[in-house]
């Protein structure tokens, strides 16, 4: 267990703090890790199972989806969004006293999954309609917003409040919000690319078919993104966090 920061941190401090949530959080938050990579396995495989040619169409080839498999993908969605609250639950919970059991954690994200998919969509659209006028407003309203996604869950505040509360946490931290997730999503990026790309040049000099290659690639690629997303998930944390000790010594 680690406490919460009780000063505000520096971007190497707060990486710092995200390596020891991360660490500290990994046995509680694993099953939702593992539960995360199953699902996501799932769905690969049943790309493969309903249309096992599909890395051989074309780019410009129409999609067609069939009944099965939209009520297969929807049940997968829905286990996803109660995955996602309850990893990020067991993930605070780790930082503020000694980890939530499973099952606490599951009927938690049970509890947050319809408040964070409401969050989900306003965000999007308030993003979206912030986009149409040149980008820009989008962009600020994008990460104005982004701590919502941890508030909703770690906190007990309804829909237009978390997204009220978020705004005012990054009112006046705005471009170090921003340059943090850039950090760290350009971080991201470069490890998934250097494993696409890696191992498609290995597989391909290997000779394997188009489609093994395919699948070999996009298993892995969800496995490494499952574990990045949970300290993506310790990462927004502790970014709360800080923002939180900002606020409170501020006002």
């Amino acid at each position: 267990m680690i406490s919460i920061p009780q000063q505000p941190q520096s971007v190497v401090e707060i990486l710092e703090t995200t390596g020891r949530i991360w660490a500290s959080s990994f046995k509680s938050a694993f099953p939702f890790l593992l539960s995360m990579i199953v699902v996501l396995m799932a769905r690969v495989a049943m790309v493969f199972v309903v249309n096992p040619n599909f890395a051989l169409k074309p780019a410009n080839s129409p999609i067609v989806i069939s009944p099965v498999d939209l009520i297969c993908s929807i049940i997968l969605w829905i286990l996803l969004l109660i995955i996602v609250p309850a990893m990020i639950y067991s993930i605070h919970k780790s930082v503020i006293n000694y980890g939530a059991s499973f099952s606490a954690a599951f009927f938690m994200g049970c509890r947050k999954a319809f408040p964070l998919l409401l969050v989900c969509i306003l965000y999007s659209l308030i993003v979206l309609v912030g986009s149409i006028f040149l980008i820009i407003p989008g962009l600020i309203a994008a990460i104005y917003f982004l701590p919502s996604y941890f508030v909703v869950v770690v906190q007990d505040k309804g829909i237009i409040e978390t997204l009220r509360y978020s705004a005012n946490l990054v009112s006046g931290h705005w471009w170090r919000v921003a340059w943090l997730y850039a950090l760290i999503t350009t971080i991201f990026v470069m490890i998934i690319s250097v494993i696409v790309f890696g191992l498609s040049f290995i597989l391909f000099y290997l000779s394997f078919s188009q489609t093994v290659v395919v699948g070999i690639v996009m298993c892995l690629s969800l496995i490494v993104s499952s574990f990045l997303t949970q300290y993506l998930y310790a990462f927004g944390l502790a970014i709360l966090y800080d923002l939180e000790i900002r606020k409170s010594t501020s006002s």
